[in-house]
């Protein structure tokens, strides 16, 4: 059997730290990410038209802080957790080749000596991934109106409510924080082995959010300061 090498093109850098509280799906949310490149006369060849584009399949290696098994079926939350489904037939990053599919909303194009930077909306990516390609969303052929899925639509489920105190904290450092935050947590992030669980942990950016169950009402009631994320350049 024929086997392949790739390398990343690029790499993310994004506010999340771990695999809990990233949305199940992309465009879930208006979390910022940045998609990061060498710069180089051949990426900004590469890059050329880039901005006649509004969306883009980002294409990535879901390796990187995932503690993946090879498992052949797992939990759906189209079943609620009960039933098992195989891997081919739903998106768990639990795959033999974890290659992630993401659409993303393309906000800026930022160019630096040493940085490619494109700045977007919507990817559900852990801070550091890989990029391996990256393609624009065509709507004439990827938009199909007739497709159909028996998967569970996320619904917004909780109500989220701030500490006073941690909520000023936070709007005095970044308010968007407050949005994006509230959004992860308004989906319930929860995976179905810890619905029994009444206190949570959000790692999002430079900041541990303490959060707790109370019915459909999700409290977010202290925060603690992390260590900054490393954002050096390894390409």
């Amino acid at each position: 059997m024929p086997s392949f090498e790739v390398k990343e093109i690029a790499y993310i850098r994004s506010p999340f730290r771990e695999k809990f509280g990233i949305p199940r799906q992309s465009s879930l949310c208006s979390i910022e990410s940045k998609i990061v490149f060498k710069n180089s006369d051949d990426l900004r060849q590469r890059m050329t038209g880039i901005e006649s584009s509004t969306h883009f399949w980002v294409i990535s290696w879901l390796e990187v802080g995932m503690d993946r098994t090879q498992k052949t079926k797992v939990r759906a939350p189209r079943f609620f957790g009960k039933k098992k489904i195989g891997v081919y037939a739903c998106r768990t990053p639990d795959r033999p080749y974890p290659i992630g599919l993401s659409l993303g909303k393309l906000i800026s194009v930022e160019e630096a000596s040493s940085e490619f930077i494109l700045k977007m909306t919507g990817l559900d990516l852990l801070n550091g991934s890989p990029v391996i390609d990256l393609k624009p969303y065509l709507p004439y052929c990827d938009r199909v109106f007739e497709a159909d899925s028996d998967f569970l639509k996320p619904e917004l489920y909780f109500d989220v409510q701030w500490n006073s105190e941690v909520k000023k904290i936070i709007e005095n450092y970044n308010d968007k924080i407050v949005d994006w935050v509230e959004e992860i947590i308004a989906y319930d992030p929860r995976p179905f082995s810890q619905k029994n669980k009444d206190e949570f942990h959000l790692l999002f950016e430079n900041w541990d959010f303490h959060w707790r169950v109370d019915g459909k009402v999700a409290r977010i009631e202290k925060v603690d300061w992390l260590p900054v994320i490393e954002q050096s350049n390894r390409l």
